[in-house]
């Protein structure tokens, strides 16, 4: 069903409806279900709901059709937080007019709505939620984020792929964003991409498989310290063996997706001259 020159809204297995962009040629969440992926990607895997605090930084990068934040708050609605802050991070508005079409015909719809308006007007506090947009690149979003010495208990990591918004996958990026989180934070992303996995533990991550039994491609979750699951030294040596994880760099964070690819490509070449050379 066509929306705008820039969106089309796509149902998907669950009922729930995802946005195809046709600037990034890509659906913003799995087929099987974008509500469902919201759930099972970065929910309950980022063990916030198991949190004892009362006060709770949530730090939601691609904010897309806003459905990890609705999730969160329909999860969070019984449990005891006097508390929560979500900075969702969107590059612009545009997605709004197809955004505001999208309804589930149940109670989610109240939230969904107060979560709309606060998009549109940048911020919304409802209940005990204070929602927070910030536009822009990325990565500047976070710089401020990190200026302001903000710490997250929850980070989903939810741009478009790596292929598609490689500025957003970069072992700089996931530095600034573990100097942000606490130690037992929890990042959730739907990639398992070699890159992307060794770029996590080049910026200090421990990571391991994100499996959800309802959704069949695996993910990755990231914390500062180890746990249960996290990929021992070996496992993790053995992803620095793999040519294709050289991963994305972008030193100051300020490279075009172009030119953090470019310097990809260009490294890996080195290394297999490199490689060929030594063997």
């Amino acid at each position: 069903m066509p929306v705008n020159d820039s969106y089309n809204i796509i149902e998907t297995a669950d009922g729930s409806f995802s946005l195809y962009s046709k600037e990034f040629d890509q659906l913003m969440h799995a087929r099987e279900g974008a509500y469902t992926e919201a759930l099972s990607k970065h929910v309950f895997p980022s063990k916030i709901l198991n949190s004892t605090d009362k006060i709770i930084n949530i730090l939601d990068i691609g904010f897309g059709a806003g459905y990890n934040p609705l999730a969160l708050i329909m999860q969070t609605r019984d449990k005891q937080f006097e508390e929560i802050n979500i900075y969702s991070l969107e590059f612009s508005k545009e997605s709004y007019s197809s955004i505001s079409k999208i309804k589930f015909d149940d109670e989610k719809d109240i939230y969904f709505d107060k979560i709309k308006e606060g998009f549109l007007n940048d911020k919304i506090s409802f209940e005990n939620i204070n929602f927070y947009f910030m536009f822009g690149d990325a990565r500047e979003s976070i710089k401020k984020l990190s200026e302001r010495k903000l710490y997250f208990d929850a980070v989903f990591h939810d741009p478009f792929s790596p292929a598609k918004n490689s500025e957003l996958w970069t072992v700089e990026l996931f530095k600034t964003i573990g100097s942000i989180i606490k130690d037992k934070t929890f990042l959730t992303t739907y990639s398992a991409a070699l890159q992307i996995r060794r770029g996590m533990i080049e910026a200090g991550f421990f990571i391991g498989d994100l499996i959800c039994d309802n959704l069949p491609k695996t993910g990755t979750i990231a914390s500062k310290t180890p746990f249960e699951g996290s990929f021992d030294k070996n496992k993790m040596d053995e992803i620095f063996k793999e040519i294709l994880s050289v991963p994305y760099r972008d030193e100051n964070l300020s490279l075009s997706r172009d030119e953090i690819s470019e310097n990809r490509i260009a490294e890996r070449r080195q290394l297999k001259i490199q490689n060929k050379s030594s063997s």
